[in-house]
């Protein structure tokens, strides 16, 4: 009997560690962001789960290995729920334009009566500002039959482009007009939709482009505009009549001019042919 209290209690301690270290798994919090991308102008949505059986009255947010939260909540059935910049999650670090900054965040609970515990690590994918695409048109003088080629090309980045957009800016607009949206970042527009776009009485209009990228609802800035001539199919045919009549007028006045050389070298030719048989008479205008 003495043998098997003397068991007993050697085993009693090992339980409760065990049990200790149970207890402490199932009050662990769970953290869960809506996306593992987000730039520096965006934003993620961060929530705090914690456990049922516990009471808990808050929740902090922690980066990377930091010990003093950057953001608390009070907790609401059990959650805590964030939304946080991209500026708020890099705090005091810079990020490099187009490239990615890997930051860690954790999150706790204080209960009403134990001590506060971390959770898990979540990583979330800092891409710093996008810059702005350059933009390549060809031609840049463009008839009603013409094909536009649109080329927008954004700079290096960490991440995949997904799409890119093209807009038309007259003068007589306030803000660009989108045109389509294309994945190759390639587009062929004809000279007609382009006249459609321009103001009426303008004759030229400005393209831009933006692109984004995949896994995140950003865009970038746009493009420098890029100015295309559209002139009008009326002016243009009245040139081409212009041009017509001057080069007529030219014609006649230069016929016009050998006519009065002919009548005017005619007479001294037939005496220069007639006092030299051996020689043809010969005018030239």
């Amino acid at each position: 009997m003495p043998s098997s209290l003397l068991a007993l209690l050697l085993l009693l301690p090992v339980g409760l560690i065990g049990l200790s270290e149970a207890q402490g798994r199932q009050q662990r919090p769970q953290i869960r962001v809506s996306q593992s991308l987000v730039s520096v102008g965006g934003s993620v949505s961060v929530a705090c789960e914690t456990p049922v059986s516990v009471g808990a009255e808050n929740c902090s947010l922690y980066r990377d290995s930091e010990l003093i939260a950057f953001r608390s909540q009070t907790a609401v059935q059990h959650r805590c729920e964030f939304r946080v910049t991209g500026r708020e999650l890099l705090g005091q670090r810079q990020t490099q334009s187009g490239e990615l900054t890997a930051v860690e965040l954790s999150c706790d609970y204080r209960p009403s009566h134990s001590a506060s515990l971390h959770s898990e690590r979540s990583t979330v994918q800092m891409l710093g500002d996008l810059q702005k695409p350059s933009l390549e048109v060809r031609p840049f003088s463009v008839r009603e039959t013409d094909t536009v080629e649109l080329s927008c090309r954004p700079p290096a980045i960490s991440v995949s482009v997904s799409l890119c957009r093209f807009y038309t800016h007259s003068p007589a607009k306030q803000s660009p007009v989108y045109i389509e949206n294309i994945a190759a970042c390639s587009l062929s527009v004809s000279g007609e939709t382009l006249l459609r776009l321009r103001a009426a009485d303008s004759q030229e209009l400005q393209l831009l482009c933006r692109y984004a990228v995949k896994s995140i609802d950003t865009l970038s800035p746009l493009s420098e505009a890029v100015t295309v001539r559209l002139p009008d199919e009326v002016s243009l045919l009245w040139r081409h009549v212009l041009s017509a009549l001057v080069l007529l007028a030219t014609v006649g006045f230069i016929i016009e001019s050998c006519f009065s050389s002919t009548q005017t070298g005619a007479p001294g030719s037939s005496r220069r042919g007639q006092g030299d048989s051996g020689q043809l008479e010969e005018t030239v205008c």
